[in-house]
């Protein structure tokens, strides 16, 4: 196989990713959860090629609230946002980090009463349908697909249609490098995302096998 191949294929603790996106046929990674968990599984970033991925690593849902519980609604369009109403969220779980995502992280500086440390790891099924934000010609792609042009109260806005969009896929995540390239004003006749403020999965339904609350799972990071 040449090089350049074996290069372009990001295979992360018995996950072999193909060019596609496809995962190849492996053992379950989320099988550590619950013991030690194997930290090259977190070293996966998803390539600009992969567009839509359908394995995604261990999430971490956490609450604003002490006895707020999950919930993943469809999610509705608001014109004036670059975001759904409803839909449910999420940041890539990081047990070896300081923090347990990047999410709880932004949190720790920019709102710290967020930190309630109700939170859970939730663990996709296989074969979810998630499209992954990396750059600028990623976030033209989707729009190409699921974008509008809205006009309100005398004012054009570029927005996505997130209810079309769930008739295709289970969910957007936005990269580590998505947040450095697609939360600032880009002036592409697309929508920007500021306010995406770290990296985060917005899902449309619920596609979790598992649930599993914070203080079971063996970790180094922190919540709160």
């Amino acid at each position: 196989m040449p090089s350049s191949v074996r290069n372009d294929e990001a295979r992360v603790s018995g996950v072999g990713w193909s060019r596609t996106g496809t995962p190849e046929k492996s053992r379950d990674p989320s099988s550590n959860l619950g013991g030690a968990i194997n930290p090259n599984f977190f070293q996966f970033i998803p390539q600009p090629h992969f567009m839509i991925i359908h394995k995604v690593p261990p999430q971490l849902w956490c609450s604003r609230t002490e006895n707020g519980k999950f919930r993943c609604t469809p999610p509705k369009n608001n014109p004036a946002s670059n975001k759904p109403v409803g839909g449910c969220w999420t940041s890539t779980f990081t047990p070896d980090a300081e923090w347990c995502s990047d999410w709880l992280e932004w949190c720790s500086v920019e709102e710290p009463d967020w930190l309630t440390g109700n939170c859970e790891v939730l663990i996709p099924k296989d074969n979810v349908r998630v499209f992954v934000l990396n750059s600028l010609k990623d976030l033209k792609e989707l729009y190409s697909k699921y974008g509008e042009v809205v006009e309100e109260n005398g004012r054009k806005y570029y927005t996505l249609n997130w209810e079309k969009m769930a008739k295709d896929l289970d969910g957007v995540w936005l990269t580590k490098e998505g947040v450095k390239n697609l939360t600032r004003q880009i002036n592409a006749e697309v929508p920007d995302l500021y306010g995406w403020d770290a990296e985060s999965i917005v899902w449309f339904r619920d596609v979790f096998r598992k649930k599993i609350p914070i203080n079971k799972v063996k970790r180094r990071c922190r919540v709160k």
